[in-house]
């Protein structure tokens, strides 16, 4: 319903109210007075009683009418907020590529801060004057099992203790992950030979380093 097509069906509803019928600012008062929300029942009367087909019709419209303009509210605010996402988008669109050119020359200079840093664990963030942190995420390993035959094979001619039957092995992945060095191989000291033993079946997968900002 158009704007116009309500304000006339509004007028039109007022000029066929019938005698006593209250006002939207009686109905209100009344319902105030009434206490009536979804937890309570109703316990005052109304002061208007539909008593015929033309006082129901009035009704009716009012209802209409009502729900109209409810129905027209959630249309503006719908046009409303696509405005907005667009503003965004838009705003974005402009922003973003800053945002991640700053953040790729920071990244360069976070890495070599740390690369420079030679103490045992080096900080992997810095705090900016501005209130921006500078920070490095990923990195971290996880076990990949290529061949489980393979590697309970190994564990049993050098770790046999970790082996708890024929195909299982009681390896954590962290303890796997200590073992590891900075490319995908696990290598081990055998006890027996003094020797670095590479692993077989298995092998550490790192996520990549990446280099973000957080704006406080």
């Amino acid at each position: 319903m158009s704007a116009l097509v309500g304000d006339l069906d509004a007028e039109l509803t007022d000029a066929l109210a019938p005698d006593g019928a209250p006002s939207d600012v009686d109905i209100a008062n009344y319902l105030r007075a009434a206490d009536i929300d979804a937890g309570h029942e109703q316990t005052a009367k109304p002061p208007f009683r539909v008593t015929d087909l033309a006082s129901a019709d009035w009704a009716g419209r009012k209802i209409r009418a009502a729900q109209a303009r409810i129905d027209e509210a959630k249309d503006y605010r719908a046009k409303v907020l696509a405005q907005l996402d667009a503003h965004v988008e838009r705003e974005e669109a402009r922003d973003l590529p800053t945002i991640q050119y700053m953040e790729s020359l920071l990244g360069d200079w976070l890495r070599d801060e740390i690369a420079a840093d030679d103490s045992k664990k080096p900080k992997v963030s810095r705090d900016l004057p501005c209130g921006v942190k500078v920070k490095r995420t990923g990195g971290t390993a996880s076990l990949e099992v290529d061949d489980a035959d393979a590697l309970v094979d190994w564990l049993k001619d050098h770790r046999p203790g970790l082996v708890t039957s024929e195909t299982v092995w009681n390896w954590s992945k962290n303890d796997v992950k200590k073992l590891a060095d900075d490319t995908d191989r696990i290598a081990v000291l055998d006890e027996e030979s003094g020797e670095l033993s590479e692993v077989t079946g298995a092998r550490i997968v790192r996520k990549p380093y990446e280099y973000r900002t957080v704006t406080s």
